[in-house]
């Protein structure tokens, strides 16, 4: 080798230097350059949901209320709901929202419906404060729901924001909030 770098050793050097290096997605250094005209759909310049909501999710995100369509979801219809929430601060890392649609007696099956902001077209790192956001998601309830308690919170890895709750929201000490209980016809 005679003092040469074995093609593995620049490869193992380069996987290193790769991890060591800070993921900006992570840290929202890319927000200057996000083209906002592209979000314009997930802006609301002004929230009046249909159902009022007040919860913090950290310092950063203020949870307004929701909407849905229909008003009573059916077995067996996808029901549309959209949230909406207010940022506070700006928000350095990538959050996804949760939600938890439980049967309130227990007895079926949670209906899962995480997802990422608007579609995954408008990521929590490139929010500013001010923002209005819009985000929208369907669900089906299934046979034998009467009800579906509405938990909802954000997410990063095995990580949640922490709430805070502002006037008379339900948590239940998970990082989640129970935004409604809704009726299933």
């Amino acid at each position: 080798m005679n003092g040469a770098l074995s093609k593995t050793t620049i490869a193992l050097i380069a996987l290193f230097a790769a991890a060591c290096l800070e993921d900006s997605r992570a840290h929202g250094h890319h927000r200057a350059a996000f083209d906002r005209a592209a979000v314009s759909a997930w802006l609301a310049p002004a929230a009046n949901p249909q159902h009022i909501g007040s919860a913090r999710f950290g310092n950063s995100i203020e949870y307004i209320g929701f909407d849905i369509d229909p008003p009573r979801a059916t077995i067996g219809q996808a029901a549309h709901v959209t949230l909406y929430f207010r940022c506070l601060e700006e928000v350095n890392a990538d959050y996804r929202i949760f939600v938890h649609l439980d049967d309130p007696t227990g007895r079926l099956d949670r209906i899962h419906a995480d997802h990422d902001p608007a579609g995954g077209n408008y990521h929590t790192d490139v929010w500013r404060k001010g923002d209005v956001v819009k985000d929208t998601f369907s669900f089906t309830p299934t046979p034998g729901l009467t009800a579906l308690d509405f938990w909802l919170g954000f997410y990063l890895g095995d990580d949640r924001l922490p709430v805070g709750t502002l006037a008379g929201v339900r948590t239940d000490g998970l990082n989640r909030v129970l935004a409604a209980t809704l009726p299933v016809q």
